[in-house]
């Protein structure tokens, strides 16, 4: 898969889940992430990926595909490694967020 987009719906399919299921679940309105799957301007939030690494989502595989989708199929035994990679995905994130508001 080559667009996040692409990696968010594959996200939706393996928790068996619609995207307006998948919407509600990250605690986002339903209509504004429709529109942003949607439209192919419109560019995946950091909060909408910030959301799905709360859920278990891998970060690196969002924005990269590479790697495992899921954290807990990295390594389900070392959970000091995930909390980790937990860590280090936020902090991805809000370095991508800053860059991306020009500070």
């Amino acid at each position: 898969m080559k667009e996040t987009k692409d990696r968010v719906k594959a996200v939706a399919a393996e928790r068996r889940q619609s995207l307006t299921e998948l919407a509600t679940t990250l605690g986002l309105q339903p209509r504004s992430f429709q529109t942003v799957m949607s439209d192919p301007k419109k560019q995946i939030s950091m909060t909408m990926l910030r959301e799905l690494v709360d859920i278990g989502i891998n970060a690196n595989w969002l924005l990269t595909g590479k790697g495992a989708m899921i954290i807990s199929d990295i390594n389900s035994d070392n959970t000091e490694k995930l909390a980790s990679q937990l860590k280090d995905a936020n902090i991805l994130i809000d370095s991508l967020e800053r860059i991306l508001k020009g500070k």
